[in-house]
């Protein structure tokens, strides 16, 4: 992705119309060589920020626009109510990053938080104590 644009079999894409999905805590298959599968594994939602930040860091892509196809773009796209921008009304959805490195250093989600600096403060399904 450059400033602003996407490439999609070598045509320009403008960047408002891309987003990316982590399909996170949902069923990830895992494949051999030949295709075949060999079993389940869970889609982590880290890999979204990861994206985000070889965008940046790697392929030199500004971090508005890095940011806008997790954030605005999927609101806006997909239609969900609620989320995509910091507004009266909207579900208060919200990641801190840490300038240097673009780690999670808080997360608040409806309004609660979930982390804060660095600190899990609710543990998903899947997480263990």
């Amino acid at each position: 992705m450059q400033q602003g644009v996407a490439r999609d079999a070598g045509r320009r894409v403008d960047a408002g119309h891309v987003t990316f999905s982590s399909d996170g805590q949902g069923s990830l298959p895992i494949f051999d060589a030949q295709g075949r599968l060999r079993g389940l594994d869970v889609g982590r939602v880290t890999s979204l920020i990861a994206e985000v930040r070889d965008a940046v860091f790697r392929d030199g892509v500004a971090l508005e626009t890095a940011l806008q196809v997790v954030t605005s773009n999927p609101g806006r796209l997909l239609k969900l109510r609620g989320k995509g921008q910091l507004t009266v009304g909207r579900d208060a959805d919200l990641i801190l990053l840490d300038p240097a490195g673009l780690e999670i250093r808080s997360v608040m989600a409806r309004g609660r938080w979930l982390m804060q600096d660095g600190r899990p403060l609710v543990k998903g399904t899947f997480e263990s104590e």
